[in-house]
């Protein structure tokens, strides 16, 4: 499927389903990682929210990686609801949902478990043991040194993937684009024709944008444009709003999936996008009131949580 029979699918769908019969959705529900993590006020999913006129809910949580999205997915997903699905990097390792979701770059640069890889996004230091800190991440490096398999993982999570694309009411978005395959394939690596066989090309619906990491950063410089070039900014300024998004350019992005579902466009204005201030930086405040916004958005939808996905919701912050 391609981008512009992706966008027509999308168009037709809502069209059919929201519009011509003058049916909303129940609610919004959203599966992912940190960039639907956060659903209160000036978000992304609480102005999208507004525009469409239904509650919204996140099962979405910072530092998740594909397998806990689709396990979330197959739980709750309701075809009388708008489902809004995130797909993240295939390089993250899912541990235990009350515990960590850790991704396989941390330990390239790092000694330690931190905070700030938390299921929640803390930057504290979970109450583990020394011994117990110990053996995580030397099982960890394990897996990543003598049992990891990218290629296995992209079969997996492709097939995971292709069984919802087409799925009643579910948009997916890609979190970071992806190279289908090596630039110098060797004997032992994949071949192009490996992945086209089994890798699914989830549509973007960002155009030229491609992924929800790009308008990340296009929002802190401008020089898309520019010898294609990006000046990224340092990692901490990148991952310390919320949702990764400025309060302007989170309300623009709402605007922009209503324009997709109402209108057919989908076309990202470069100009609406906006730099964060100092202000927005995240602080032990927001994480709390976040916690606190999803916990009330499930109580509004009489959404009741399996035991084992409620005490990962009600992991404290």
């Amino acid at each position: 499927m391609t981008n512009e029979e992706y966008r027509e699918y999308v168009h037709t769908m809502y069209k059919e389903n929201f519009l011509d019969k003058g049916k909303k959705p129940k609610w919004i529900q959203i599966f992912g990682d940190s960039f639907g993590h956060f659903i209160d006020e000036g978000t992304w999913p609480y102005e999208f929210s507004k525009i469409i006129g239904c509650p919204v809910v996140t099962f979405a949580r910072s530092g998740a990686n594909n397998t806990r999205t689709m396990s979330y997915f197959h739980q709750y997903y309701d075809e009388d609801c708008l489902n809004i699905v995130l797909f993240t990097g295939t390089n993250r390792l899912y541990i235990a949902d009350d515990l960590f979701t850790i991704n396989n770059n941390v330990f390239k640069a790092k000694d330690e478990i931190h905070g700030e890889n938390t299921l929640l996004g803390e930057y504290q230091k979970l109450s583990l043991s020394e011994n117990h800190m110990k053996n995580l991440v030397d099982s960890i490096r394990g897996y990543y040194k003598y049992l990891d398999d990218p290629y296995r993982v992209y079969i997996f999570e492709s097939m995971l993937f292709e069984k919802i694309i087409l799925k009643k009411n579910t948009i997916i978005l890609k979190c970071f684009n992806y190279m289908h395959c090596p630039v110098n394939p060797s004997e032992s690596r994949p071949t192009k024709k490996f992945f086209d066989a089994y890798w699914v090309n989830i549509p973007t619906i960002l155009g030229k944008v491609r992924s929800l990491h790009g308008l990340q950063i296009l929002q802190y410089t401008k020089n898309f444009e520019r010898d294609n070039h990006i000046d990224i900014p340092e990692d901490e300024v990148l991952n310390s709003i919320k949702n990764h998004f400025s309060y302007g350019t989170q309300k623009y992005f709402a605007k922009f999936l209503s324009d997709i579902i109402l209108f057919n466009i989908a076309e990202i204005d470069l100009n609406k996008l906006e730099v964060p201030t100092p202000e927005e930086a995240l602080g032990p405040k927001d994480w709390a009131s976040g916690l606190q916004a999803s916990l009330d958005a499930f109580a509004q939808c009489d959404i009741i949580l399996l035991e084992h996905h409620r005490k990962a919701v009600l992991f404290p912050c």
